[in-house]
């Protein structure tokens, strides 16, 4: 589904169906991850401007473990997103950027490390995944042994804390985790 949004018409209609549900919903603010696609994700993020919702928009970012119409490479996404930035950054009143990394599986530690500096360099906030399922905090650890937790290795990244962060999920954190 996700790889439709590359034809700006597909996302377009899914994008004022999704609009639609929220405002019908009596939704006022939302935090939302977009796609890979930068041309759809400053679409998404136009269009809301025209409502009086107040939102966060992350093009989402992943060059790992993920369907090939999706995997960036690592390089092209950071030059994507800080496109994305600068294009959208005090744009709108209501719209604000937010840096989306899916969740580490799904991105490289190179991936990660530029996100974090991106976050910092343009003091925007972070959303991603954490600790859904016991599963993916196993294959976070074993993709990266070095760390003492899942939500350490976000912070390693500059992506937990340094501005603000939004963390879906957090079911399976650690004492230690939730401390950090």
């Amino acid at each position: 589904e996700e790889m439709l949004y590359k034809d700006l018409d597909y996302a377009r209609k899914a994008y004022e169906a999704f609009i639609k549900d929220l405002v019908k919903g009596g939704t006022t603010r939302a935090v939302i991850y977009s796609t890979v696609h930068r041309p759809a994700s400053k679409m998404l993020m136009e269009m809301l401007a025209e409502t009086n919702l107040v939102t966060y928009v992350g093009k989402v970012n992943m060059d790992r473990n993920c369907p090939e119409g999706l995997c960036e490479i690592t390089e092209d996404s950071l030059v994507e997103t800080e496109k994305w930035l600068v294009e959208s950054l005090n744009r709108y009143d209501n719209v604000k950027p937010i840096i989306t990394p899916r969740f580490v599986p799904s991105c490289s530690g190179a991936l990660l490390a530029g996100l974090g500096q991106l976050a910092a360099k343009y003091n925007v906030p972070v959303q991603s995944h954490l600790a859904e399922n016991r599963m993916e905090v196993f294959w976070v650890m074993q993709l990266h042994p070095e760390v003492k937790s899942y939500s350490h290795l976000y912070r390693k990244y500059g992506l937990l804390g340094q501005t603000p962060s939004i963390m879906a999920h957090c079911i399976y954190c650690t004492e230690s985790e939730m401390a950090l």
